[in-house]
């Protein structure tokens, strides 16, 4: 999915670049509240026919108005209704002006099944998901919901999972996506912070959530600080056991909890940690399903003094022993200001051979350009894809050896999170984030990423 530095470095982008190209839309919602604020709750008397007729004018003007801003909004901003399936249409507030609609995730079932989650760049969404058994020639809405969208979708055979940011909201299926139920978070952490969450298959998945519980010690104030619960669900999150309380400050010291998580397994798993200051994220390992965690020794990639290193994603591991991490590097700015020219973005890859005792030293991958995160996939231990720009490269031996295929899709789009579900077939996300409204696109393959054609993506058009 988009990572947050990438998602708002786009975003930034296009509401820039809208303000400079499309004129400011009405402040209708301003005029029609204002108009309801000066509205008598109640009816006066009136002294005069006249003033009655002037005031009945009044009115009749200002609804005739109204109409007209009102039916040129429509014209304007508004999509087109939808063409009656089950019930008629129903009126639908505009598309914010400067929003635009982002593929937030793709998931491949084989060459012809496939998932989408695509959501406008609002805080209020909405986030759909869409499903197609034919390739991408038709696609079918499963699922809405109000608000950013997904941090995971995950289906295996009819069993599917959508989890939302911090876990909010959580939807499980169990017929394909043809109807759904929706779950919710361990009821000690409802209303808490959001925590950090991961379903390893459409039914077994974790949570660490801070809960109202708190304890003190030399670090903590007197008011405590709150202890950090692990939770773990096996059907789907209709019910969570939690497993330990953990005390953030003595497990994870000195790093910030919403990083990335994943898990093999039951017992092994994996947590991105952020320091906040410049140089290698901090990683780390439990063996016992989270009641204990240890940082991860790694060694840090030669950095210059303009970069910093990101881990967009906790480890990838194939077997209980073999695995490997990507570290990228990205800008360095200080006190807001951000060196010119911005160093060019590199990319490393670790691999382990004992469960993650110990990693390799960093190995530099192909230089592919601008690039975003979540732009490597990993089908097996020996097969992986690598985007970046409009090139995509791949590997056979493990990253031994690459195959670059260079701009395989058209000039001015920019690839992000392959997918593929087999050798050969494989999709792609493709924006052109430097335009006042984005192109944002699917492009898929059939002979493991040598050429890609463009796949027709759902329209919004149809959704309320």
């Amino acid at each position: 999915m988009l990572t947050f530095p990438e998602l708002e470095t786009r975003l930034r982008e296009c509401a820039e670049l809208h303000e400079q190209d499309v004129a400011a839309a009405p402040d209708l919602n301003r005029r029609i509240l204002a108009r309801v604020a000066i509205t008598p709750a109640s009816k006066a008397a009136r002294p005069t026919v006249k003033r009655d007729v002037l005031l009945s004018a009044l009115v009749a003007a200002t609804i005739l108005a109204l109409a007209i801003v009102i039916t040129v909004g429509v014209r304007s901003h508004f999509v087109q209704p939808p063409a009656p399936v089950k019930q008629a249409p129903t009126p639908r507030a505009p598309a914010v002006p400067g929003s635009v609609v982002l593929i937030n995730s793709i998931q491949l079932s084989s060459g012809q099944v496939g998932w989408l989650n695509a959501a406008r760049t609002t805080p209020a969404g909405p986030s759909v998901v869409f499903k197609t058994t034919d390739g991408g020639r038709h696609w079918q809405q499963q699922l809405q919901w109000d608000g950013p969208g997904a941090l995971q979708m995950l289906f295996q055979g009819d069993d599917g999972v959508v989890v939302g940011q911090g876990g909010v909201p959580l939807f499980h299926t169990t017929d394909g996506g043809g109807h759904w139920q929706r779950m919710s978070l361990p009821q000690i952490v409802q209303g808490e912070a959001a925590g950090t969450i991961y379903f390893r298959n459409s039914r077994e998945g974790w949570l660490l959530a801070y809960t109202p519980e708190t304890y003190t010690d030399g670090v903590c104030a007197p008011g405590g600080c709150p202890l950090l619960g692990v939770f773990q669900t096996t059907d789907g999150g209709q019910h969570w056991t939690q497993t330990a309380k953990l005390k953030p400050m003595e497990v994870f010291p000195g790093a910030h909890l919403q990083g990335p998580l994943r898990f093999l397994d039951a017992l092994n798993g994996w947590l991105v940690g952020d320091s906040g200051s410049p140089g290698l994220p901090v990683v780390y390992a439990t063996h016992d399903g989270g009641k204990s965690w240890r940082g991860v020794s790694l060694q840090s990639p030669q950095l210059g003094t303009d970069e910093t290193a990101i881990i967009g994603e906790p480890p990838h591991f194939f077997s209980r022993d073999q695995g490997l991490l990507v570290v990228e590097t990205t800008v360095l700015c200080q006190a807001g200001s951000c060196p010119s020219p911005q160093p060019t973005p590199r990319s490393f890859l670790y691999t382990t051979s004992d469960g993650g005792d110990h990693w390799s030293a960093p190995a530099e991958l192909p230089p592919m350009g601008t690039f975003g995160f979540n732009r490597l996939f990993f089908l097996d231990a020996a097969h992986y894809w690598m985007v970046g720009g409009p090139n995509v490269a791949s590997t056979v031996d493990g990253g031994r050896r690459w195959t670059v295929h260079r701009n395989v899709v058209p000039t001015g789009l920019f690839l992000n999170q392959p997918v593929f579900s087999s050798l050969s077939d494989g999709w792609v996300i493709a924006t052109s984030a430097k335009a006042a409204v984005p192109n944002i696109g699917l492009y898929k393959t059939t002979d493991g990423g040598a050429h890609w054609v463009a796949v027709p993506t759902p329209s919004f058009d149809q959704v309320p």
